[in-house]
């Protein structure tokens, strides 16, 4: 049932938000986008009237969402999180969407809005949480994607029946959906082929700091968890580093800021690994180091997930680098929209890698100003508010 009929502004906030991946505060570590929503999300904050938090993993309760989202903010009782895995195991499959919709379904009613928007992710069972939701609420809801869920099965492990399975729901709860976004357009283009629905392109908004000026130092930055997305290009840095480091007797360093044991360990002595938790301290880290590492896997097996998704990290990298290195398949994202926008310092080989690592350390260059004028260009939140509000308000701002 489609509710798009049901879909006019009824208050100055016609707009309900539900999300699993909370927004949190700069200072909490979290993966992609519990804080790449943040920035999207204030963007249009003067238009939603209440945010429905259902945090699977319970580190991320009311007191880490951003300071400016937080009083818009309700979580579903903390028991939701805790009884999950006895629900899933000893109630019916759809127990948890029933409850959930009927409590967040009633927020949104009371609420004033007139829709519902879920910053989604690739989860198939947050979609049919969201599409029970709007059905309770019996009001229209839109989606954000920003991974392909069908690359994520297989990679834990499900058979291609369960994934036709799971397309085959996904179907039904996009096709009822008043709106997808997706973070890229060759991920609205994968979700077109898939399921014959046509997406609007998302791209991620950041707000970022004034650049730190510092002198710069011979280390090399990697933002984030290192994960099957990132190993092989790791592993390969490394190995470079090492050698030049032995060659040209320069005490060159890489900092990870992920601590946790890794398929990478033990890491080499010239590695620092160690969160940050504050973003004054992230941007002179990222603005006083050599250059930024923005890799991606080359296994052919995550082509297509190399190909549609884009990596959060280059949005603190384009605000405060001074140089970023780009290490990656020529059909990745990252290496795409490098080259499209002029930015520099793109390898997909090892020994392109390693001859611009000796290019930076000969001569430094600094692209701050060009990289700046990218973000502002193409991820500003200005731009993300535009995009939402002309497609989930037909314009109206």
């Amino acid at each position: 049932m489609s509710y798009d009929s049901l879909l006019f502004v009824t208050s100055e906030k016609p707009i309900f938000i539900y999300a699993e991946a909370a927004p949190v505060d700069d200072h909490v570590p979290a993966p992609g986008l519990y804080h790449a929503s943040v920035p999207i999300l204030n963007s249009i904050a003067d238009h939603i009237a209440g945010i429905a938090l259902y945090p699977q993993d319970r580190r991320y309760g009311l007191a880490a969402v951003h300071p400016t989202l937080r009083p818009l903010c309700r979580r579903l009782p903390i028991f939701f999180s805790w009884a999950r895995p006895l629900r899933k195991r000893f109630l019916p499959d759809d127990f948890e969407n029933r409850a959930v919709a009927g409590i967040a379904g009633g927020w949104a009613k009371r609420s004033g809005a007139s829709q519902i928007l879920c910053l989604e992710g690739s989860d198939p069972e947050v979609l049919a949480r969201v599409d029970a939701l709007g059905r309770r609420a019996r009001m229209p809801f839109s989606v954000y994607l920003v991974d392909d869920f069908a690359s994520a099965m297989r990679l834990q492990g499900h058979s291609e029946d369960a994934i036709a399975v799971t397309a085959a729901r996904m179907h039904r709860s996009l096709s009822r959906a008043h709106r997808v976004f997706a973070i890229t357009d060759e991920l609205a283009t994968l979700l077109h082929q898939q399921f014959g629905i046509v997406a609007t392109t998302l791209k991620l908004a950041f707000e970022s700091r004034p650049a730190p000026r510092d002198p710069r130092r011979d280390q090399i930055f990697f933002l984030g968890s290192i994960n099957f997305l990132y190993l092989d290009a790791l592993k390969t840095l490394l190995d470079i580093v090492s050698r030049l480091r032995k060659e040209t007797q320069r005490k060159i360093t890489v900092r990870f800021t992920h601590a946790a044991r890794t398929a990478l360990d033990p890491l080499p002595d010239f590695v620092v690994a160690a969160p940050i938790t504050d973003g004054n301290v992230l941007a002179k880290e990222i603005a006083t180091s050599l250059f930024a590492f923005l890799p991606y896997t080359f296994e052919p097996d995550l082509r297509v997930m190399v190909e549609t998704s884009f990596p959060s990290k280059s949005m603190e990298y384009l605000a405060y680098a001074r140089s970023i290195v780009v290490y990656a398949p020529r059909y990745s994202n990252s290496a795409r929209f490098f080259h499209q926008a002029g930015l520099t310092a793109v390898t997909d080989t090892p020994a392109g890698l390693e001859l611009e690592m000796r290019r930076q350390l000969a001569a430094p260059p600094d692209h701050a100003l060009q990289y700046k004028e990218y973000l502002a260009a193409e991820h500003s939140p200005a731009t993300a508010r535009r995009t939402l509000l002309s497609s989930l308000l037909d314009g109206r701002s």
